[in-house]
Order: C-alpha cells, then sequence, then structure tokens
C-alpha cells in the first residue's frame, strides 16, 4: 500500500476511476447477462467457433 501510494504520488502513474460498466475484464470474473459478455467478448478481441456463447 505504501508503495503504491508513494509511486502515484511521485506522479510515475496517474489512477482513473473506471465505472463497473466500462470494466471489460468483468467479462471474466463475474456471470455477466448474455448482451454484456457478448459486449466484453468482443471488446476483447474474444470470438467463438461454434457460432454459441
Amino acid at each position: 500500500y505504501h508503495f503504491i501510494r508513494f509511486v502515484v504520488d511521485s506522479g510515475s502513474f496517474l489512477l482513473l476511476y473506471c465505472p463497473t460498466a466500462d470494466m471489460t475484464v468483468d467479462t471474466l470474473t463475474k456471470a455477466l447477462p448474455s448482451v454484456k459478455a457478448k459486449h466484453f467478448a468482443a471488446a476483447l478481441g474474444l470470438h467463438t467457433t461454434s457460432g454459441g456463447v
């Protein structure tokens, strides 16, 4: 915690808030509605080979 705080305070990194609705990685960590799962999977460049979700 202190190291990260030091690095952010020094200006080496900029932390930005990302709303849950925009977190593409959620498709890999949560059960999502089909539409949202398809949207995030496409944003990650993932696709199915069988035509299903």
